[in-house]
């Protein structure tokens, strides 16, 4: 073997990859692809010219092979074009690019070279991210002493969506660190660990904070883990003195009587009350807020992950989304080897019932990432890759 050979990636893989790194530059709020369209779009392009190159005459096998989310994509155009219903053109554009970039990278044929790159990636991305927080410590606002990274002098990323992104890289570190004993780099792993641990806590999330212990707690189910679980719980007893005390009394005393969770179920009923008005179709592809209003004459939010769906989808939508990850689910569940990606998975879903995450590029990027590490180790079970 040449030890000066280096093994790249496909084209594709570095266009995913660029996609990560650089999603400190959304320069949205609430992460949405907006400002962020042309990595999603690259990453679509080649993805699909790949798919097209590879199937040759036979490129609708594509489809036959995977028709769920064409089908997915079909049913917003329809709902859209045939029933009429209400819509933003940005809220289907970014359904079409969010979703078509999902089916892209989950389609094509990865290796193990390509699984690295993505894995290594997506923890760098939580890594500057927090990174960024740190080296900035900057309040969101003077009535909100909750840490952020600002994208412009007066402009920042929402402390829930930065703080339950940043859990996610954060878990596969820990995985990688502290779980993992034929990782290479250790070190860093833990390293890695420990500073998102810390941006995490300075966002002030309840729930992303809660989310990587539901994946840490997955991790630890085990009795060979009894030394990591007591570090980081070490960890965590070292670590949450430091924090000022108007984040230390909202995580861990006053966390309940803030006034915020009687709001956001306050947010969720109207999002099902709004719901209920058009459950087969949906209410149409508008966004959250404005269908409330619409339906119900309240400047509410649905402030849920999946609420939005209902709003969007409808049972009959709901039922295409569910029909592509129910496979992945349960098989994820089912295998112990893939403990690593059910923390993942856990730690996700738990984080986005706590935000309005169906148009954020911060929930898909961590969606395809497990769904790949899923592809891959289910195709490669004994492979310690993850």
């Amino acid at each position: 073997m040449n030890l000066l050979k280096i093994e790249k990636p496909k084209f594709l893989t570095i266009c995913f990859c660029m996609t990560m790194l650089f999603v400190y530059s959304v320069n949205e709020r609430y992460f949405s692809i907006g400002n962020y369209f042309y990595f999603p779009v690259m990453v679509l392009l080649v993805g699909s010219y790949n798919l097209l190159s590879s199937y040759g005459r036979n490129s609708w096998k594509i489809f036959i092979g995977d028709f769920k989310i064409p089908l997915t994509i079909l049913y917003v155009l329809t709902s859209v074009f045939v029933f009429q219903k209400e819509y933003k053109s940005d809220v289907v554009f970014s359904y079409i690019l969010l979703l078509g970039m999902f089916y892209v990278m989950t389609l094509s044929k990865l290796n193990e070279i390509d699984v690295k790159w993505i894995m290594y990636s997506f923890i760098l991305s939580g890594l500057v991210l927090a990174i960024l927080l740190l080296s900035q410590m900057r309040l969101a606002r003077l009535d909100l002493l909750r840490f952020t990274v600002f994208y412009s002098e007066s402009d920042f990323y929402d402390v829930n969506f930065l703080g339950g992104y940043i859990a996610i890289p954060a878990l596969l570190s820990f995985y990688k660190g502290w779980v993992k004993k034929n990782s290479c780099g250790v070190i860093l792993y833990k390293i890695a660990t420990t500073i998102m641990i810390i941006a995490v806590l300075l966002t002030g999330s309840r729930g992303a904070m809660l989310g990587f212990l539901v994946g840490v707690g997955i991790l630890l189910m085990n009795r060979k883990m009894i030394l990591q679980g007591l570090f980081l719980a070490g960890l965590f007893v070292l670590l949450t003195p430091l924090l000022p005390d108007f984040l230390y009394e909202r995580l861990f005393e006053n966390s309940y009587d803030d006034g915020s969770n009687s709001q956001r179920i306050e947010d969720w009923m109207a999002g099902l009350n709004a719901f209920v008005k058009s459950p087969l179709l949906g209410n149409g592809f508008d966004w959250p807020e404005d269908i409330i209003y619409r339906e119900l004459r309240l400047k509410l939010t649905a402030h849920n992950t999946y609420i939005t769906f209902l709003m969007h989808f409808g049972i009959i939508g709901i039922g295409f989304l569910l029909s592509i990850f129910y496979p992945m689910v349960v098989v994820i569940v089912r295998n112990k080897n893939m403990r690593g990606l059910l923390a993942m998975l856990a730690s996700l879903l738990f984080i986005s019932i706590m935000i309005e995450a169906t148009l954020s590029i911060i929930f898909y990027i961590p969606l395809i990432v497990i769904w790949i590490l899923y592809n891959y180790k289910k195709n490669n079970i004994y492979n310690t890759v993850i």
